[in-house]
């Protein structure tokens, strides 16, 4: 079996996990200042707020998952910032 980067054994326990990876009132108040920009007077139910977090904890976890490879690639065990700009365009380029 191959050596894995520390952080691919991370990736792997975060997507085990059922757990929130942020704290949910951090990701209301992160939500309610980015959403200030568009509109003053927005309000989030609970479930909305889950729905959010999930999707962005998926999205997340999955770029840093493609970053990752990218830098396994180059043979590197740093992730760096080209990584995540060439998984960001992966990722992009293969929407279905």
């Amino acid at each position: 079996r191959d050596a894995q980067s520390p952080m691919t054994n991370e990736l792997r326990s975060a997507q085990r996990s059922v757990a929130p990876l942020f704290g949910t009132a951090a990701f209301a108040r992160l939500a309610a200042e980015i959403c200030q920009h568009f509109r003053t007077s927005l309000r989030f139910s609970v479930e909305a707020l889950s729905a959010l977090q999930t999707a962005s904890e998926g999205f997340l976890i999955k770029l840093y998952k493609t970053a990752n490879l990218n830098s396994i690639h180059a043979h590197r065990k740093v992730v760096r910032a080209e990584d995540l700009r060439l998984a960001r365009r992966t990722m992009r380029d293969t929407r279905c």
